[in-house]
């Protein structure tokens, strides 16, 4: 049995290793409070004008702040990140909207549900995507210039998951066709970004270092789960977590 304390897996995924008995679990879902948090207060910087002001921007060049309220948002990924986002989210008064091809709780905050192939075409409708994905041999570099070119104008853009599902140079190119008013990642590819990279020169780009992960309570979080496998392990019942190792999550 191998533990991962993280919710992504797939730098595990040798074929020797897919292909044994090795059972393998993660951190999901326990992640899911501290990497929302992370996810509504990239947005927030972004729509209340808030990173304009720590750059030292002169007010009167700024556009005017947004409200939450009456927009749309898409999310996709509906695991333990996916539903926390989408719990907080809602209390803003936005429509939440979820893409995941698993079936998804029937909460009160959720929308609707779409599946993976039609996320496409519902993005065009989205003020605001978040990005909550595992990253899989399929969903590798799934925000690709077509699908950044999909989005609303004047949409928002947030990455909590994994950076390699994200072309940068079609953020790059989102950005400059005002096609994405603002954008938050906590993740990027490669990692860490360098700092001369030109998304650092948005003053509509927020960037964080892969923080999203860590709070006051995610490592006693993960310890309970740790704690609680050993006892189902040494006991040989159904683990807590368990990735599918041919799915990649």
């Amino acid at each position: 049995w191998v533990h991962n304390p993280g919710a992504g897996v797939e730098h595990f995924f040798s074929e020797k290793f897919v292909s044994s008995p090795i059972i393998m679990t993660n951190g999901r879902l326990i992640q899911g409070p501290e990497c929302a948090d992370h996810a509504m207060a990239l947005l927030l910087s972004l729509t209340r004008n808030i990173s304009r002001f720590v750059l030292g921007l002169d007010q009167k060049t700024m556009p005017r702040p947004i409200e939450l309220r009456n927009k749309k948002a898409i999310i996709i990924g509906a695991g333990g990140i996916g539903l926390n986002i989408a719990e907080r989210i809602s209390s803003f008064g936005v429509s939440v909207n979820v893409v995941d091809n698993n079936a998804v709780p029937m909460l009160p905050c959720i929308n609707n549900h779409y599946f993976l192939d039609d996320l496409i075409e519902v993005i065009t409708k989205m003020d605001f995507v978040f990005c909550s994905a595992p990253l899989t041999y399929k969903s590798y570099k799934m925000f690709d210039k077509k699908m950044i070119m999909s989005f609303k104008k004047g949409s928002y853009f947030v990455n909590v998951s994994r950076g390699a599902l994200v072309d940068l140079d079609a953020i790059q190119l989102g950005l400059k066709e005002r096609i994405l008013a603002g954008v938050g990642i906590d993740v990027s590819d490669p990692e860490p970004l360098s700092y001369n990279h030109p998304l650092r020169k948005f003053e509509n780009v927020v960037i964080t270092n892969h923080i999203a992960g860590l709070s006051d309570q995610n490592r006693l979080r993960s310890l309970e789960i740790v704690s609680e496998n050993i006892k189902r392990f040494c006991r040989g019942e159904t683990l807590i977590n368990v990735v599918d190792k041919r799915a990649g999550y």
